[in-house]
């Protein structure tokens, strides 16, 4: 039965072969020849193209544009830089962003888990600590 049935697809697929080569062969020269001369004749008639076959040519031109120069007033005299000090002397102390408002501490996450939210990346992203 298994013979059978690889001789079978076998001869399936030759006679598929032999059909497309049959029928995809190229003209003969003369046929060739016939089919050029005949398109010929058709492009030497100056019929309007159907507007699927026309070619749009398009040209185009470069344009010089000119800078425009404009005078720029510089300061001649640099004013003086007043420097302004601290009279404690002392930098004051940056306020921590992990400080949670009393309202947001029983809805937020981290403080039911026994944590501390922290922001990171300037309050775009935050973690549990």
């Amino acid at each position: 039965m298994r013979q059978f049935l690889k001789i079978g697809l076998g001869g399936a697929a030759s006679l598929a072969l032999v059909i497309t080569f049959a029928v995809g062969r190229s003209p003969s020269p003369a046929q060739d020849r016939k089919a050029f001369e005949a398109w010929a004749e058709r492009l030497a008639d100056d019929q309007p193209l159907k507007k699927a076959d026309q070619i749009r040519v398009v040209t185009t031109e470069r344009i010089v544009v000119e800078p425009i120069v404009q005078e720029v007033a510089v300061p001649t005299k640099v004013p003086p830089m007043i420097r302004i000090d601290d009279d404690r002397g002392e930098k004051p102390k940056k306020r921590r962003h992990h400080q949670i408002r009393v309202a947001d501490a029983e809805s937020n996450v981290c403080t039911r888990h026994g944590k501390r939210k922290v922001t990171t990346h300037g309050g775009r992203s935050w973690r549990c600590r």
